[in-house]
């Protein structure tokens, strides 16, 4: 300091300023004129580096100046050597010479972080300018970054690790620049997860970074738990954010591992990926949303949630996997946040792997079930409180899982997370979670599955309150809950929660939880009986109802609502084929006697089973037979089975026809059945006086041409014991058309009935031929009408079936056929009219009340057309479709000739006024051929009344006159 001081005076006596001198000899321009200290500042700077490339080392003269000639060193020197530029991917002598000097500590640690900073927002201020020399590989040149980074974390180097952070940044730019209009943070990821590889270039930096991040981890948790490691893993994933090519490939790449190779992963790769998830997700304000495609979500989420929905549980294989890094990942989470308030500290702990142990240990460890997560006042003993303890277990590549997975599950913080909402698992997802379940690949046996799900189902969220996502107690809730997955599980080909939505060939746990529901419905109709609660039969068909009624609008239903109440109805008969048939059928004690009550079972049929069915107006034999095995069961429990079930089925006959035809249609099949239930029920007692008669009536139908006396059975009853009768000929209609005469509506008025239900009963299949013509004959379903036509056309009632308002007796067959064919049968009325012979034509057109019903038949066939609901149906066997406007065509002619030649008399005046009500405004044409004929009938009346009038008798002939007018 001596020297230095005399120095510097003698420089002040000679007039020299030290400041103004270069650090070598060459200080001025080729001119001679002094050079600027800037300039020279620079040229120092060049000339330093260049010493340093060549030598490898420090020049003498700058570790001089750094101590001789401080000021000029730390005011000139060091801004001209760390002026801000974009930094090369590979760093060159420039870049070594400041490393040096930092490692010399000759630079300030403040100015060399703000020269970093500073190189930093130079390049995202110009990201398109690429610093790289041309033999540079930038994957080499990145490999060599990380690993320096990853030696950095280990020494605990902070300003360090962020420089080196920087040039990471800088790099992975320039190996994916994404496109120049592309914004920096992407606000949605779109992931392919059908196919999720990447470019090759994409992967290969993805796995770099992958298996770089996992070997930090490793390498930190060596000597320190999460929670006393510094900030390198947030600032690590924290750099990944700013390139959108890299995040979008880093999404499909952690898909891809936790999807379909979870298997392939060490140890050390699974506590890496859990620590990356848990920063992934902890910088979830900065991350973008990613939206899945094919859309198995609603909306786009968060890339924590889509990588926790990767996680496949269906299989033993995917369950241990999915635990292992769930454990990881929630132990780590634990100590990252120890030292944060609770609100920070469920930062780093992902709802979504938290409810996957949830879920998966106690399936897996039965001994967890005795020490459930909600458990409340268990001792000291039973939690463990050391932090380093839960880390070590979850690090321990040498021990189980099962060891580290009931550390954790008996840890206080994981206990305690249990009481916040979000990471409450509920019974809805736990059950969503069992569906997915392969049973052949599970990790549980058949009895361990049942043993595994009565303890969740009763246990434990049975009396858990439903504010927790339980049951409060109340077994209907628990029933509801039940039947409700299994319709979903069933009605959803993919589900919001389920990545993979093909069906597993190897079967789901639907059995199982079908045994679960069997099992809670037995319970709740014997306990709630004995306290005189609803009972199981009002409550299942509550349910049905609710769910059948969402989203289906009876006003104008649409096709989507339809089909949707289709698939409804259909999941519904396999879970009412699998509870006890007795469930639907009340029994009621009123006055000492029982009697049964099929209220419910008739309001179910009429209205959601009619709906369904195929063929349209036949229940299924499955569900027919579980119905009639449910009548016969109940009414063994009063006092006279046979009255019980005649005076049920009495009702069935008047307010549930379908019930009653489906079952004359499978007699066959479930007599045999029946029989033998009724007499296991109620030994030697008569079979009821009804089953006889569906015997009867079907012999009659069979030896109809032996003219036999008809049984004291209904109608509609012997009408479709004649429509079996015609379809076990195998649609011979001539023969059986020669027996129909028998019954000709000249005969008793309930043999006229008996044809007009047969009629309908013809017309429904001669519907369903239309509609699918490769199912049944529509020249068969034809020819068959035309017979019954032939018997029917002297009178008026075959015409009723027709109007849907008008039926009268015939009401109930509305009740039999869907809805969807009671629209149609106006196309089904002129689309067999217009095929048959002149001779039958002309006697329909005859008929009374022909010409009403043909306009208002028309009427309804054009709203038909315009609302789209008429499809292209086939006019005869062939497959030749036949257009809706061609039908429309044909029929407009027809009805046009048919009023031309009808009688001004044909219409009623209140028919008249229907009429005109209906075709006034929006069927001009109609209107007018109509008005043409009442034109005609009034100039009729004039000439009539004129010719009176000549003659001079109008005097005698006015009261009649006036009378007829005013009629």
């Amino acid at each position: 300091m001596e020297y230095i001081s005399l120095a510097k005076t003698r420089l002040a006596d000679l007039k020299e300023s030290v400041e103004d001198m270069g650090l070598y000899e060459d200080v001025s321009g080729t001119d001679g004129t002094p050079v600027q200290p800037q300039c020279q500042a620079v040229q120092d700077v060049e000339r330093a580096v260049n010493l340093f490339e060549s030598t490898g080392r420090i020049s003498a003269t700058v570790m001089e100046a750094s101590i001789f000639r401080r000021p000029y060193f730390l005011t000139r020197f060091l801004p001209a050597l760390l002026t801000p530029r974009v930094l090369p991917v590979k760093a060159g002598a420039r870049m070594g010479f400041i490393e040096a000097l930092k490692k010399a500590d000759k630079i300030p640690a403040a100015q060399y972080s703000s020269y970093v900073e500073s190189c930093q927002r130079q390049r995202q201020q110009d990201s398109r300018v690429v610093c790289l020399d041309t033999n540079d590989d930038p994957l080499e040149v990145l490999e060599v970054q990380l690993q320096k980074f990853t030696q950095l974390v280990v020494d605990g180097n902070d300003g360090e690790m962020s420089a080196q952070l920087s040039r990471v940044s800088h790099t992975l730019s320039v190996v994916l620049p994404g496109s120049p209009d592309e914004p920096i943070e992407p606000t949605v990821i779109k992931l392919h997860i059908d196919t999720p590889v990447s470019p090759e270039l994409h992967v290969r930096v993805v796995d770099m970074i992958l298996r770089n991040f996992c070997q930090c981890v490793l390498d930190a948790s060596r000597a320190n738990p999460p929670n006393k490691q510094s900030l390198w893993a947030s600032r690590f994933v924290s750099v990944l954010h700013g390139n959108s090519q890299l995040l979008s490939s880093l999404v499909h790449r952690l898909w891809d591992l936790f999807h379909n190779q979870g298997s392939f992963l060490s140890s050390v790769h699974l506590l890496g990926l859990a620590a990356f998830v848990v920063h992934l997700h902890a910088s979830m304000s900065h991350s973008p949303l990613v939206q899945l495609v094919p859309p198995l979500l609603s909306k786009p989420v968060p890339v924590g949630e889509v990588l926790s929905l990767a996680l496949d549980c269906s299989t033993h294989a995917n369950m241990l996997f999915c635990v292992r890094l769930c454990v990881a990942a929630v132990c780590y989470g634990i100590c990252k946040g120890d030292s944060l308030p609770p609100q920070q500290q469920q930062v780093y702990i992902f709802s979504g792997l938290y409810k996957k142990l949830v879920y998966l240990i106690p399936r897996l460890l039965p001994e967890a079930r005795r020490t459930p997560i909600s458990a409340e006042g268990l001792g000291d003993g039973h939690q463990e409180q050391n932090l380093p303890g839960l880390w070590s277990s979850a690090t321990n590549t040498n021990g189980t899982w099962r060891k580290a997975a009931w550390s954790l599950w008996r840890h206080a913080a994981f206990r305690q997370l249990e009481h916040t909402s979000q990471y409450r698992l509920l019974f809805s997802e736990w059950l969503v979670n069992e569906f997915r379940v392969q049973r052949s690949e599970d990790a549980l046996t058949d009895p361990e599955r049942q043993e595994y799900q009565q303890w969740a189902c009763l246990e434990l969220y049975l009396p858990r309150p439903e504010e927790q996502g339980g049951c409060g107690g109340d077994m209907k809730s628990l029933c509801s809950h039940l039947l409700g997955a299994i319709m979903d599980q069933q009605l959803t080909n993919q589900s919001l929660d389920k990545p993979d939505h093909r069906v597993p060939d190897t079967g789901t746990c639907l059995p199982d939880i079908l045994s679960r529901l069997q099992e809670v419905v037995y319970e709740m109709e014997v306990t709630d009986g004995w306290k005189g609660r609803t009972d199981a039969c009002d409550f299942l068909f509550e349910l049905l109802s609710q769910r059948c009624s969402s989203g289906v609008s009876s006003a104008a239903p649409s096709v989507s609502s339809e089909l949707s109440l289709q698939h409804t109805v259909n999941t519904w008969n396999r879970v009412l084929l699998a509870l006890p048939a007795v469930l639907f059928v009340k029994v009621k004690a009123e006055g000492g006697r029982c009697t049964l009550d099929c209220t419910k079972l008739i309001e179910h049929i009429n209205q959601h089973q009619r709906k369904v069915c195929s063929p349209a107006g036949v229940l299924s034999c499955h569900v027919t037979a579980h119905f009639l095995r449910g009548m016969l069961c109940a009414s063994a429990q009063c006092s006279c089975p046979r009255e019980g079930f005649n005076q049920a089925w009495s009702e069935i006959s008047l307010c549930c026809p379908l019930l009653l035809t489906s079952t004359v249609h499978w007699w066959e099949h479930l007599s045999p059945v029946l029989l033998t239930l009724w007499s296991r029920l109620c030994d030697e007692e008569p079979l009821p006086e009804h089953l006889q008669l569906l015997t009867e009536a079907l012999h009659w139908a069979h030896s109809l041409d032996k003219a036999l006396l008809s049984p004291p059975a209904p109608a509609l009853l012997l009408a479709a014991s004649l429509h079996c009768a015609w379809r076990d000929c195998r649609g011979d209609s001539r023969g059986f058309g020669a027996v129909l005469t028998i019954l000709r509506p000249e005969g008793p008025t309930e043999y006229r009935q008996v044809l007009v239900f047969l009629l309908f009963l013809g017309v429904n299949d001669y519907l369903s031929a239309l509609l699918y013509p490769q199912e049944r004959s529509c020249h068969k379903a034809r020819a068959f009408c035309t017979e019954l036509l032939s018997v029917l056309l002297d009178s008026a009632d075959w015409l009723l079936i027709f109007q849907s308002n008008k039926q009268g007796v015939y009401q109930s067959v509305t009740m039999v056929t869907s809805d969807e064919f009671t629209r149609l049968m106006p196309w089904a009325f002129y689309n067999l009219l217009l095929q048959q012979s002149a001779e039958l034509l002309h006697r329909a057109v005859c008929c009374p009340g022909f010409l009403h019903t043909a306009v208002l038949c028309y009427i309804s066939l054009l709203q038909l057309f315009l609302d789209g609901h008429t499809p292209a149906l086939t006019a005869d066997s062939s497959e030749q479709q036949v257009e809706p406007s061609q039908i429309l065509s044909a029929t407009k002619q027809f009805l046009l000739r048919v009023i031309s030649q009808s009688s001004p008399t044909a219409l009623s005046s209140s028919q008249l006024r229907e009429v005109t009500a209906h075709t006034h405004l929006h069927y001009p044409h109609v209107q007018s051929a109509i008005d043409n004929i009442h034109s005609s009938l009034f100039h009729s009346c004039h000439f009539f009344l004129s010719a009176l009038c000549r003659r001079g008798s109008w005097s005698s002939w006015r009261p009649s006159v006036q009378t007829w007018t005013q009629r």
